[in-house]
């Protein structure tokens, strides 16, 4: 059974964008069944790794999307993101380390952190994409 599934209120709208929402939603139920299965430590490289680089990569994307279409958001957006990356960082500098970091707590934070992203501050630049489209749907009717 999945720690965290994908449903519509999690989705903004764009396959792409929500397809990489789901890759991270893989990463949380990877390291969650790695806990279950007793390999946490295992299942924390691979996830603290993975999570890292993907999460660079669809925060790009994501900063690209809202550059373009002129979000008014964005700076407040772009600062959630550093702070995540911060975070995920955080746990990376530790496990390198050789500080004990807890999968657990690795893995509440990415779920509560990517479901209030999720289905709130995506959201956001979600429905300024629709109302943008909305715009321009009515800019082709005549109005007599």
């Amino acid at each position: 059974m999945a720690y965290l599934e994908w449903n519509q209120s999690m989705s903004v709208g764009i396959s792409s964008i929500d397809d990489q929402h789901r890759e991270w939603i893989s990463l949380v139920n990877y390291l969650t069944d790695s806990i279950t299965d007793g390999r946490a430590n295992e299942g924390l490289k691979v996830a603290l790794q993975e999570t890292m680089s993907y999460t660079l990569e669809h925060f790009l994307a994501e900063e690209r999307l809202m550059k373009i279409i002129n979000y008014p958001q964005l700076d407040v957006h772009a600062q959630e993101h550093t702070m995540f990356a911060q975070r995920m960082r955080g746990y990376i500098e530790a496990y390198v380390k050789g500080t004990p970091v807890l999968a657990i707590d690795v893995v509440q934070f990415m779920r509560n952190w990517i479901l209030n992203h999720l289905q709130t501050t995506d959201q956001g630049y979600a429905e300024f994409i629709r109302a943008m489209r909305k715009v321009e749907t009515n800019k082709d009717r005549t109005i007599v």
